[in-house]
């Protein structure tokens, strides 16, 4: 089904570890542009508005910005995160 993943968007989506195919961290709603920066692994929660980072011993996502609007795309520019939003 083309629309499959709509049903879970609230809380289904993961971060995967490729190489054990284990999940890093649960419960997020369409999580977007994972990327390690300063020894963190940071993403965008997308579906809930929030930028943040992963305890990847725990799987505890940490809430640092809320984003209004459509985030999509993130970058770091020294200390700086750009984040994308429509």
């Amino acid at each position: 089904m083309a629309d499959g993943w709509r049903e879970n968007r609230r809380d289904g989506g993961l971060v995967l570890d490729v190489a054990s195919g284990e999940p890093v961290a649960t419960g997020l709603s369409m999580p977007h542009s994972p990327r390690w920066h300063d020894d963190r692994l940071w993403l965008l929660d997308s579906g809930n508005g929030w930028f943040g980072h992963v305890d990847v011993s725990s799987g505890r996502f940490a809430r640092v910005a809320f984003c209004p609007g459509n985030a999509r795309g993130l970058a770091f520019a020294g200390g700086f995160a750009v984040i994308g939003l429509s």
